[in-house]
């Protein structure tokens, strides 16, 4: 009865059929094999070495129990390799994991890996595409700890989009297409890319094939509303795209705000003439405005770049300024009190959060969802340097995008190179040598000439720049 509240009879048959070995063992514990021959085992001590088997078994199994029953911490001790590209394959090392693969969820640098493998000391996966540098974290069951920093070595590559490098104005297949000094560009849903060409005073537009045609303006500058091939444009210096198509115009030497509708018609939606003036959209008044962003709700965000404001005009058409005194400075604070130096490119982040590189202060500032300014990243000296973000250091910053995991791209205009910031505030180099040129290849190889605007896809593989003094768009491929 005593062992039957432990183990059924098919479990004690089962047993016994293991360790009939054993039973030979035990009982030969008590029988000597006389000189003459066997002894035969009688009824009664066969039946103490069964209860002796089974005791030990008993004290095998519960022992066993014991030791499943107690608690393993989780702990991640190593991880080798520790650095490398995607698709190197590490083993993560330390306790507490789960056999069941499927219930350990890893993440590089926020980015998920895919564990092929797990037992309770090691995990096996391969490092995923475009994952940055950063620590190792493992969550089972809801709880999660941190490990060890990967250093993630992105392949990078760095072609030639679109341009033959030399001055002019000319449609057609992508690598016979000429530019004059292009600035902004935007990625759309369908995989054509708009480039704003400032001394072309013109909006141009390369398909997913690679051609370069017209969207609106001409070479010739001027101010002029109506259909897109009639129209002109004065320096026009960024762009963005709304959910319905409407392709919106930072015209920079008009001092307006210009809409081309996607059937063709450009009008102005704000600004007049040089100044600065908030109210009715036909009224207000910009200085230079330069980088353009659009919001959830439609509402257009503009980096008044000589007024050293960042606007918004709302759906409705008012124009109110967000953040910014209008006093040349570099003041954080509540918004009508922070100070920028010739802001220019603008976007959004993650949890209503705006990005802007403050050209003049050399650094990345940051408006809060309750519009407070920051300093994200930079500490206002001009210079090179990589690393964390109060320390970082850039040259004229003139753009910034974001992708959909939240890393941050900076054109960094006077050092002729491209930087990301890592969700964890990281500043890294990624493509461009530090000297001005116009060389393809990887990210030890590649320069530009003073990169100016940026679009990158949705995953950050794709970054797509405006080479400005080399005419040109380039493309950098990073996995």
């Amino acid at each position: 009865m005593f062992i039957g509240k432990f183990f059924s009879f098919e479990q004690l048959r089962n047993d016994f059929y293991k360790k009939r070995k054993r039973l030979y063992v035990l009982t030969s514990k008590f029988l000597v094999m006389p000189a003459h021959g066997p002894v035969r085992i009688s009824p009664g001590m066969l039946f103490w070495a069964v209860m002796l088997l089974l005791a030990a078994g008993c004290s095998e199994r519960e022992t066993a129990l014991s030791v499943a029953g107690e608690s393993t911490p989780i702990s991640i001790e190593s991880i080798k390799p520790s650095k490398g590209p995607s698709g190197t394959e590490i083993i993560i090392a330390g306790s507490g994991f789960s056999e069941h693969t499927e219930e350990n969820e890893v993440t590089l640098n926020g980015t998920p890996v895919a564990l092929t493998s797990s037992t309770t000391r090691f995990l096996k996966g391969t490092v995923p595409k475009g994952a940055g540098t950063g620590p190792i974290e493992l969550t089972i069951d809801g709880k999660t700890i941190t490990g060890p920093s990967f250093s993630f070595v992105p392949t990078i590559r760095v072609s030639t989009f679109a341009g033959t490098g030399e001055i002019g104005f000319r449609d057609g297949e992508s690598a016979e297409a000429r530019f004059n000094y292009p600035v902004g560009l935007e990625l759309t849903d369908e995989g054509e890319l708009i480039v704003v060409d400032y001394w072309n005073h013109s909006i141009r537009v390369v398909s997913p094939e690679g051609y370069v045609s017209t969207l609106a303006g001409n070479p010739n500058p001027g101010s002029r509303d109506g259909a897109a091939d009639m129209t002109r444009f004065f320096r026009p210096i960024d762009v963005e795209v709304d959910k319905n198509g409407n392709v919106f115009i930072s015209d920079f030497g008009n001092h307006r705000i210009r809409r081309i509708t996607p059937g063709g018609k450009v009008t102005t939606i704000a600004g007049s003439s040089q100044g600065y003036r908030n109210g009715l959209a036909d009224t207000a008044r910009f200085s230079y405005p330069a980088g353009i962003a659009i919001d959830d709700e439609g509402n257009l965000l503009v980096s008044d770049s000589e007024n050293n404001r960042i606007r918004k005009i709302s759906t409705g058409g008012e124009v109110s300024t967000i953040a910014g005194s209008g006093s040349y400075g570099f003041e954080n604070g509540f918004s009508e009190l922070a100070e920028f130096r010739f802001p220019f490119g603008i976007d959004f982040g993650n949890e209503g959060r705006i990005f802007i590189a403050d050209y003049g202060n050399n650094s990345i500032r940051l408006i809060s969802s309750a519009k407070v300014v920051s300093t994200f990243s930079g500490n206002g000296v001009a210079g090179f340097l990589d690393g964390e973000s109060d320390v970082a250091q850039y040259d004229a910053p003139y753009d910034v995008t974001v992708d959909n995991r939240n890393r941050i791209y900076v054109a960094d205009f006077d050092n002729h190179r491209i930087r990301r910031i890592s969700p964890r505030r990281t500043v890294t180099n990624i493509a461009g040598t530090g000297q001005p040129g116009f060389v393809n290849g990887d990210e030890t190889q590649a320069q530009f000439n003073s990169p100016i605007g940026l679009a990158v896809n949705d995953d950050g593989t794709v970054l797509y720049v405006a080479d400005h003094k080399n005419h040109v768009i380039r493309k950098v491929t990073i996995e």
